[in-house]
């Protein structure tokens, strides 16, 4: 029995060192996976969490890409002069403004060169930067620098150009140099400063008030009483409206609110104590904000208006086409404003939201309930009559609202019942030189523009009672199309045709297939408000050509020509949609390479 038990007691050893050394084995035949990279250190944690504004990114930004592609892309800058966008004259007596003026020299230099001048910058490639607030006082800039030194230098040669000699200060281990935007009435200082532990470059504004710990703050040599890394918001924004980690943005309506209504509620607030006093008819107002009605009043607002949120959705700089995509949000809560706005959405066509085989040199669309509108006022004045309001304006706001005369408006929009759009679109334009003295007349055209309504022919017949050669045209329901006449001549007929529930007028073969594609469109998918789709190579070649066919004089018209003939150049479309929807007021911009 004890041998037995023995020769278990064996088997059992053997099996296990047998797996251990089957498993070492194994262990050892698969490769080593290498540690991750550590990720980069977003700017967050030098970020006030109660910052009423932020600008930045959870990642690196390819600034050199995206500069060098809207350089390569939309490269109209070269042709123009840089003073005559300049709002600063470069010859202020104020050294302050001179140093102002010479960096908007240099913005405009690197946005012509963007990889040889960011070089000069000492910049990363791929930096991390932000825009945010210090209370009051706004940081134009952080970035991260490749070079610190390099970046010093170069503050060093605008300084000379701005013939001006700054004296560089300490603060931490940070260093910063000051110059005087206004002599008078409130402090404006611009710093330029380096936040060396990190090696950052900062760009701010110092307005005076609580200037050591702003300065402190904005520097990274004092930590905010509560950090944006900290919140966690920025992480929740980019999952919330799928933005890409790079750019993300947002304007807080709410904190705003709290600095003007409060007087210590945040560093907004307590800056503004101390400011209002500087600015003339500021104190009175405040103190009025501040009132507990008034200041009820305003949090309500903010509540239902908490904030604009913005930034990129795609940035696909290396794609074909090469694109570069943007959302901006407008947030409401209040659901019946939303449910009445949403209410107002009329017809988009899809030849204006970019879905159709042919791309337009320019078109654009309103999309407009006008049933709904008298409704909506209706609803809106009653909510807002009820309403129990403390501050002045608001009850100003409210008197107003009381004296509207809705049944003026029914009538108004009751001259065009059941329109729910228009919109237009262009396809091509050929302008003739006009004879002496007289306008420029198209040559030839491909041009649409469509009505929508829920019954287009009775709108017809309709308006031909306040136009009589309307009246005469009788237009086919099954989409036959009808010579327009107009009263003055073109060497191109224009036609006009109900196509399903889109009264039509156009002009080129292109723009017909567009009008008898509304046929097939269903109308309740391509809801909106406001659209718009331009080619700008395509559009400012065209209205080049019809500017430079009049009779300008010489100087003028060379110009012209040179302008336009860099606009021609321009190898960008950009699409713009607005509407709303449950999240509150979108607009959508897609910026397409063309080539």
């Amino acid at each position: 029995m004890k041998s037995t038990k023995k020769k278990a007691l064996v088997l059992i050893l053997v099996s296990l060192l047998l797996f251990a050394c089957d498993r070492k084995e194994k262990e050892e035949a698969q490769p080593k996976q290498k540690p991750e990279p550590p990720k980069p250190v977003s700017m967050l944690d030098v970020v006030p969490a109660d910052t009423i504004f932020f600008s930045g990114g959870l990642e690196p930004t390819p600034l050199q890409e995206i500069l060098q592609w809207s350089a390569d892309n939309f490269n109209v800058l070269q042709e123009l002069d840089p003073d005559s966008l300049l709002p600063i004259d470069q010859d202020e007596k104020r050294p302050g403004r001179r140093m102002a003026a010479q960096l908007w020299y240099d913005y405009y230099a690197m946005m012509l060169s963007p990889g040889t001048e960011l070089a000069k910058w000492g910049v990363e490639e791929k930096p991390f930067l932000t825009s945010y607030a210090v209370g009051l006082a706004p940081v134009l800039l952080r970035i991260s620098l490749k070079d610190v030194q390099l970046f010093k230098k170069k503050i060093d040669e605008l300084e000379a150009k701005a013939k001006i000699s700054s004296k560089p200060e300490t603060l931490g281990k940070a260093t910063y140099r000051r110059y005087v935007l206004n002599e008078k009435g409130p402090a404006v200082d611009l710093i330029i400063g380096v936040d060396n532990t990190r090696k950052h470059g900062v760009f701010m504004l110092d307005i005076g008030v609580d200037s050591e710990q702003t300065l402190a703050i904005a520097l990274g040599q004092q930590k905010p009483q509560k950090t944006l890394a900290e919140s966690g918001r920025v992480e929740g924004l980019v999952k919330q409206y799928d933005l890409h980690s790079s750019w993300v943005g947002y304007l807080d309506h709410q904190q705003l609110i709290t600095g003007l209504t409060t007087k210590d509620g945040n560093s907004i607030a307590k800056m503004m104590q101390k400011l209002a006093p500087q600015l003339q008819g500021s104190a009175a107002l405040l103190e009025e904000l501040q009132i507990e009605g008034c200041r009820n009043d305003l949090v309500s607002i903010g509540k239902d208006w908490p904030q604009t949120v913005f930034g990129y959705t795609a940035l696909q700089l290396a794609a074909t086409p090469s694109r570069l995509d943007s959302l901006l949000v407008v947030e409401n809560k209040d659901k019946a404003l939303l449910d009445g706005l949403q209410s107002l959405r009329g017809v988009i066509p899809q030849y204006v939201a970019g879905h159709s085989a042919e791309a337009p040199v320019v078109a654009a669309g309103i999309g407009l309930n006008f049933e709904k509108i008298a409704p909506f006022i209706t609803e809106r004045r009653t909510a807002i009559a009820q309403k129990q309001y403390s501050c002045s304006f608001l009850k100003e706001m409210q008197e107003d609202a009381k004296s509207q005369q809705p049944a003026a408006l029914a009538m108004m929009t009751g001259m065009a019942p059941g329109v729910q759009g228009l919109a237009f679109s262009l396809m091509s334009l050929a302008v003739e030189a006009p004879e002496a003295g007289g306008p420029p007349m198209p040559k030839s055209i491909d041009a649409l523009i469509s009505l929508t309504a829920k019954n287009p022919t009775n709108l017809v017949q309709m308006f031909g009672t306040f136009f009589p050669p309307l009246a005469q045209l009788q237009l086919p329901a099954d989409g036959t199309p009808v010579p327009l006449s107009l009263p003055v001549p073109l060497a191109f007929p224009v036609m006009a045709a109900i196509n399903g529930s889109h009264l039509t007028v156009y002009a080129g073969e292109k723009s017909q297939a567009l009008a008898q594609e509304l046929r097939s469109e269903d109308v309740e998918e391509s809801r909106g408000i406001l659209a718009t789709d331009i080619d700008y190579g395509k559009y400012y070649g065209l209205i080049g050509d019809a500017l430079t066919s009049l009779n300008l004089p010489d100087a003028q018209q060379s110009e012209t020509k040179a302008l336009f003939e860099a606009m021609k150049d321009v190898k960008m479309r950009l699409r713009m949609n607005m509407d709303i929807t449950g999240r509150g007021i979108e607009m959508k911009i897609g910026m397409a390479a063309t080539e």
